[in-house]
Formats: C-alpha cells, structure tokens, sequence
C-alpha cells in the first residue's frame, strides 16, 4: 500500500497543515507503509532559499513543487496562492 499526501507544507516547515501531515506521515512510515508527499518548495512565514526538490526525510519521500508565496494580499492572494499549487502539483 501506498498513501500519498497532497499538502502546501510539509516537514522541516511550521505550517499547522504541514506539521500535522508530516507527524502522520512519519507515523505511517514506521507502520511500513510507502509513503510520498507533494508539497511546495516555499517557506511558510520564514526566508530562506527554497526547499530542495526532492529528497527522502526519516524514509518518506517528498517531491517539491514551485508555487507562489504571498503574491497578493488578502483572502484573494492566499486563494491564488493555493490555486498555483494545486495545478504545479497536478
């Protein structure tokens, strides 16, 4: 089996979303299921250079895809913000 997460963050990031998925994701993982998350290469709230594209954290992998980080302001940036990430992921 297989699971696969579709998340905007994921671990090292502090995103609420993206601490929860990757606390399930390395639980699963311990479990011994495969596990792949998809997830962007920007930093929730932070700086710093983009996260890389792939690699393998405490065995789950992780594929990175570009997306926007606060480009607009508001309930309309944030909704493109995520719009962006869905369709680089897809």
């Amino acid at each position: 089996m297989r699971v696969v997460f579709l998340n905007r963050f994921f671990f090292p990031d502090h995103a609420p979303t993206g601490v929860l998925v990757s606390d399930l994701a390395f639980f699963l993982r311990r479990q011994n299921i495969d596990v792949l998350a998809i997830t962007s290469r920007a930093r929730y709230g932070s700086e710093g250079p983009p996260l890389p594209k792939r690699e393998i954290i405490k065995g789950v992998e992780i594929h990175r895809v570009w997306s926007t980080m606060g480009s607009q302001p508001g309930l309309f940036g944030r909704g493109l913000d995520y719009g962006m990430f869905f369709v680089a992921a897809g």
